[in-house]
């Protein structure tokens, strides 16, 4: 019996040297365990990017030991309820596509490292907004050899400019676009978009004016359907419906011009387009969204004769506006005057008046110009601004002379304010010899209080003009703007107020490598407002990096504009 006594001290007296030795194997583990991560840094709480965009994030981890060998790394995805693995290590190096790769979508993800040993896990949660292939950039409409394309410059999240070339072969691949000749390009607020009863809510346009049809892009990844059409915007039963769209004709808009109406930090457009008809004559017609909807219908270049929209006298209206908040302003080419539409404030302003222009008088002897002055016809008339709540209006006028005559005026709310002598900023004659007579392209620098308008001629040379004395001081600046090869000036514009940035872009193309590649752009900017000299724009990528804003290798570029 003492025997078995002393055994069971002896086993007894075994297990608690095994439990002991068990404590300091666990005292081991749990010397692992306290290994903890204290801290996860360099994870921002959200990113934004583009589909297609690489994306690396590298994480620092702080632990209580200073090391982290013994951390297994996951990135994760949330699908419904659960979590997706997206990508195994430490740091994570993923070009945006599926399963996180839907254009406009926000997904929740997270980084997880866990203790190999305890399976104790640490994790941070952040997110991916993938805002699409195009989410804002410069956008190019060019020519082809046989088709049309377009290509954009775009500014990713981490504000580089990607040049992106044949967008609508993969966008739009059921869009016509062999043999068809594209004119102009537009993008800007419009809450019909892409179709006015079946809205998207991106609340923006991308019109592409061709000579075969009007149509409208989706912004968010320009894709097109046929119900985009620009047919889609026209009253029933009106003389445009009539003679298009129930006589199964395209409509084919040579001309597109946008105003906009300021509404409590919002701006309602006034779409016009303008028209070459079958006998010959051209007319404006319009589309806008307050006080209501009212699409294309009647010719806007006419004037009341009765109560009736149908009382009226159609003029031969010229292929330019004046686009004010307010008002908008024709050019009677009959008999070479000026004509004004009112643009309406509310819904007790929108009387058949809304279908008219009206002419205005302007009494002044001792201004610097009148209203009513006699001239030879319009040349141009374009805006300068740079928001639209700061904008001005110029024409250029010919006399009898040969020379033409520059006014600038600021826009007003009635005709009666529009006239008055304060309203009249400036006025300037251009000699035959300044060639603005052949001006192909006119631009006016973005500044109320800048004095210089730029321009291209039809034989491919670059002018700036002072405007700020009675008579223009003209500078060529072809040999500045033009890079060698490159000898054909195909657009030159502002894009204010697409854009903030107050750059002049400058197309060209050479014609040796072809209107596959040919296209150029190149953006300039003026260092001052008492010059008009051009520097090429540079754009800022980091602190590290800044780029010259020109590129190459489109289309033939007919029109530039901004996505936002």
């Amino acid at each position: 019996m003492k025997y078995k006594i002393d055994l069971r001290i002896i086993i007894v007296c075994v297990g608690i040297l095994s439990l002991t030795a068990c404590n300091e194997d666990k005292g081991n583990y749990d010397y692992e365990a306290i290994n903890r991560v204290t801290e996860i840094t360099n994870i921002q709480e959200s990113y934004t990017v583009e589909v297609g965009e690489q994306l690396m994030i590298t994480p620092k981890l702080d632990t209580s030991s200073g090391n982290a060998d013994n951390l297994d790394c996951t990135w994760y995805y949330r699908s419904g309820s659960t979590w997706e693995v997206l990508q195994e290590g430490k740091d994570l190096d993923f070009v945006i596509a599926d399963p996180i790769g839907a254009p406009n979508t926000t997904y929740t993800c997270a980084f997880e490292a866990k203790n190999k040993v305890t399976d104790v896990a640490y994790r941070q949660i952040f997110s991916i907004r993938v805002s699409g292939t195009f989410n804002r950039g410069y956008v190019l409409l060019y020519e082809k050899e046989n088709e049309f394309d377009m290509g954009m410059i775009v500014q990713n999240a981490q504000n580089q400019c990607i040049p992106k070339y044949d967008i609508l072969a993969s966008t739009a691949p059921s869009l016509q676009r062999e043999g068809v000749k594209p004119y102009e390009l537009k993008i800007f607020t419009d809450p019909t978009a892409p179709h006015p009863y079946n809205t998207d809510g991106s609340g923006r346009s991308v019109y592409v004016l061709t000579d075969h049809y009007t149509t409208r892009l989706r912004v968010a990844d320009f894709s097109w359907d046929p119900s985009y059409d620009i047919s889609n915007s026209v009253e029933n039963g009106s003389p445009v419906h009539q003679n298009y769209i129930a006589a199964g004709r395209p409509i084919v808009a040579e001309k597109m011009k946008v105003s906009f109406f300021p509404l409590s930090g919002n701006f309602k457009p006034h779409v016009y387009i303008y028209m070459n008809e079958d006998d010959g004559k051209g007319n404006w017609y319009m589309y806008n969204t307050y006080p209501v909807y009212y699409f294309l219908s009647f010719p806007m270049n006419a004037y009341r004769t009765g109560n009736t929209v149908y009382d009226s006298e159609r003029f031969e209206p010229a292929p330019f506006l004046l686009c004010g908040p307010r008002i908008t302003l024709f050019f009677n080419e009959e008999n070479n005057k000026f004509s004004c539409q009112t643009t309406y404030r509310g819904s007790n302003d929108f009387t058949t008046s809304f279908f008219f222009t009206e002419n205005f008088l302007d009494e002044s002897s001792d201004h610097i110009f009148n209203f009513n002055d006699g001239n030879e016809g319009l040349l141009y008339m374009g805006e300068r601004y740079s928001t639209v709540s700061k904008m001005t209006a110029f024409a250029f006028l010919k006399q009898g002379d040969g020379r033409f005559k520059f006014i600038e005026f600021g826009f007003q709310s009635s005709t009666t304010a529009l006239v008055t002598k304060d309203n009249k900023l400036r006025t300037c004659m251009f000699d035959a010899s300044t060639g603005i007579d052949r001006a192909k392209f006119i631009a006016a620098a973005p500044e109320p209080n800048n004095a210089f308008i730029y321009y291209a001629t039809e034989d491919n040379r670059v002018f700036y003009a002072d405007v700020s004395g009675s008579n223009a001081v003209v500078r060529e600046i072809t040999d500045k703007v033009i890079s060698d090869g490159y000898n054909e000036i195909t657009s030159l514009k502002f894009m204010i107020p697409s854009t903030s940035s107050k750059y002049l872009g400058i197309a060209t193309y050479n014609s040796s490598l072809g209107k596959d590649e040919g296209g150029r752009i190149d953006f300039y900017e003026m260092p001052s407002v008492s010059s008009g000299e051009l520097t090429l724009a540079k754009h800022e990528v980091n602190d590290d990096e800044t780029i010259e804003m020109s590129w190459k290798g489109f289309g033939k570029v007919v029109d530039i504009d901004y996505k936002p």
